[in-house]
């Protein structure tokens, strides 16, 4: 027998079910107390798309915190790091230099390909992976530069790892509480807040959504590949904070609409709302 107070979380699954394997999902949703709201295969890899960059910006900050950088060294504009999609920096002349600050707002607040590029060359790949160990983030990882759109699967992460980096994030558990509202203030101003964000903006108890989503429509390159959807964030509310993942990857050969899952999204998105407020 289902008790009544797990009755959202038999409903959720039976949505799941409707999807795999046509789809691929990891969720995870925790308070401040780290118990458990809702989780679904909160282990499993997935493509990380742009969620990754918020592992880049931590390596910024360790670098800023250990003098390594100073944050406004000035960056070339590279032939090597373009990239289309997502960014204003595709449209910048080589050449032209830009603040290694300014790439990191560029990169958390309109997913700038090109910032996150050039980053990913200042600060390092494997000091980045290497950050993402230390913190105990067992199951991400930077693969490759966001060369979109040659370069696909840049970066791999699983709910569970996504979910946790914004906990430590809100406890102030990298660096220290000034490093983390650098960090936590980048997040609020990310543009895109239709996944997870957006259905929550009628509920009076919501007050804002510290965020980085990621999304690949697969079916747009020259061979398909997998959709992917995702998005995570410290959801604010008048009643305190929880933290919250929501990843997705679609079979290239499905008949699995990016839309649907974006309806699924925020189906699953409100209904953790409407349970943390419960508590």
């Amino acid at each position: 027998m289902i008790m009544k107070k797990d009755r959202y979380k038999f409903m959720l699954i039976q949505e799941i079910r409707k999807y795999v394997p046509k789809c691929k999902f990891g969720i995870c949703a925790y308070d401040e107390n780290e118990e458990n709201i809702f989780s679904f295969s909160e282990n499993t890899a997935i493509d990380a798309a742009c969620t990754l960059k918020v592992f880049i910006m931590l390596e910024y900050m360790k670098q800023i915190n250990e003098k390594r950088i100073i944050g406004n060294e000035y960056l070339i504009v590279t032939e090597e790091n373009t990239a289309t999609g997502a960014g204003v920096i595709k449209f910048l002349s080589y050449g032209i230099r830009v603040k290694a600050n300014d790439l990191v707002e560029l990169m958390i607040s309109i997913s700038d390909h090109m910032a996150a590029n050039m980053l990913i060359d200042f600060l390092g790949i494997d000091n980045i992976n290497e950050t993402i160990r230390d913190f105990g983030f067992e199951n991400t990882k930077l693969l490759k530069k966001y060369l979109v759109p040659n370069n696909k699967y840049v970066a791999k992460t699983t709910a569970y790892d996504y979910t946790k980096f914004f906990y430590m994030l809100d406890k102030n558990k990298f660096f220290n509480e000034e490093s983390c509202k650098y960090m936590k203030d980048i997040l609020f101003s990310q543009k895109y807040k239709d996944f997870l964000a957006e259905p929550l903006f009628s509920n009076n108890e919501y007050i804002d959504m510290a965020s980085k989503s990621g999304k690949v429509d697969g079916r747009t390159f020259e061979i398909p590949i997998n959709s992917v959807m995702n998005d995570g964030g410290i959801i604010v509310t008048k009643k305190g904070n929880y933290y919250m993942s929501f990843l997705s990857e679609i079979d290239s050969t499905s008949n699995v609409m990016m839309s649907d899952i974006k309806d699924f999204m925020h189906t699953v998105s409100k209904t953790i709302l409407k349970e943390y407020l419960k508590k």
